[in-house]
């Protein structure tokens, strides 16, 4: 009896990280394929982990739990409340990996010298924690970015929480510079360098910030005083 106990457990157990890792993949826009070849996993083993027709391992659920950007707990969420729950404290993955791994690319960590007016931007290297950020290779592919127009910088200042926090480390795409409503860049506003979200009001553009307190009002975006540097698609942070 106690055996039939403990195999029932395991299979109940196993179809919630199965029905969890289903609905993770499919919330991050990720087919079943896609997800294999991140965490370096047979599709059909992937396949029956979901299902709950196979046991994970404990290295297979953190794989899939850092290719997902999500806690560990998550995977055993009793239902989809408590994922949420879970997912809100907005844990940030840790990376290992050894020099030279082909799995992962350099991003480089710089700090942007800006002109008043001037489309383009001069760096120099970021000094606080290295030189570089590495991200894997399928992240690139999956979103259709080239290395060399991706650059880290460092978010200053407190007016873009809860999303960003101060000394957050946010990765730019150079090459994506087409004003989207809703969609977070890095601008050249007078000289400055600021992560700001791009608003569409009355026919004209607008930089907001996420934080809602007063002081930290929009901005009109507009002529050579509001110059995109390139759109924010990634975070690295500490706080959580």
């Amino acid at each position: 009896m106690r055996f039939a106990y403990h195999a029932r457990m395991r299979h109940d157990l196993g179809m919630t990280v199965g029905t969890n890792i289903r609905a993770l993949r499919k919330e991050k826009g990720l087919t079943l394929n896609q997800l294999a070849t991140e965490i370096g996993s047979d599709v059909g083993n992937l396949s029956r982990v979901e299902r709950g027709v196979q046991n994970y391992t404990d290295a297979l659920v953190k794989k899939i739990a850092e290719a997902l950007s999500v806690p560990v707990a998550a995977l055993f969420a009793e239902d989809e409340k408590h994922r949420r729950a879970l997912m809100s404290l907005k844990t940030i993955p840790i990376h290992f990996y050894d020099e030279g791994d082909p799995g992962f690319v350099q991003i480089p960590k710089v700090t942007l010298k800006l002109s008043a007016g001037i489309q383009g931007f001069q760096t120099e290297p970021e000094v606080y924690d290295g030189s570089t950020l590495s991200v894997h290779q399928s992240w690139l592919q999956r979103n259709g970015y080239s290395r060399e127009n991706l650059i880290a910088i460092r978010v200053k200042g407190e007016s873009m929480e809860s999303t960003f926090y101060d000394n957050d480390l946010v990765v730019i795409n150079t090459a994506d510079k087409q004003m989207v409503d809703g969609n977070v860049y890095a601008f050249n506003y007078e000289g400055e360098a600021v992560i700001k979200r791009l608003v569409r009001e009355g026919g004209q553009w607008y930089l907001s910030s996420d934080n809602p307190a007063p002081r930290y009002g929009r901005r009109s975006c507009r002529g050579a005083e509001c110059i995109v540097i390139g759109r924010v698609v990634r975070r690295e942070g500490e706080r959580f």
